[in-house]
């Protein structure tokens, strides 16, 4: 849902409304971090856990913006606030708020450590960015 917002617009926007922040579990690979904690939560977690698959934590909505906009060869804009569901779209309400979440109490408890790339780093990778000939308008595929 990140690459593929507000084509045809030239720029790669992200809210200045403030430093949001998002914890992720993000990645090509990152069904696998959760994957693996559902499989630790079965065997060893209390009844009731609140539990967290979150492989990094406090990643800035810019640096989001910025590596895709680095994979999408655009500049990255701010966009005001109140610009920001015209210009991401349905998902534009949520780039403003700070989402922070953090695994610590769940690596304690279950001695879960992620072992798989970040977003970050992931994003730095080619696949997000491919273009297809079966997309609509030459656009990208998050394969």
């Amino acid at each position: 849902a990140l690459v593929p917002t507000s084509p045809g617009s030239g720029v790669r926007g992200t809210p200045n409304a403030r430093a949001a922040s998002r914890s992720s579990s993000l990645g090509r690979l990152s069904a696998l971090e959760p994957a693996s904690l559902v499989a630790l939560a079965v065997a060893g977690a209390p009844a009731g856990s609140v539990l967290h698959a979150i492989g990094e934590e406090g990643i800035t909505t810019r640096a989001i913006a910025e590596a895709i906009g680095r994979g999408l060869d655009l500049p990255v804009v701010s966009v005001p606030a109140e610009q920001a569901s015209e210009h991401f779209g349905w998902i534009g309400r949520f780039f403003g708020l700070d989402c922070r979440a953090s695994s610590e109490v769940t690596r304690k408890l279950l001695g879960w450590e992620p072992v798989h790339q970040g977003l970050i780093a992931d994003l730095k990778e080619d696949h997000y960015f491919q273009t297809h000939p079966a997309d609509v308008g030459g656009g990208t595929s998050l394969s």
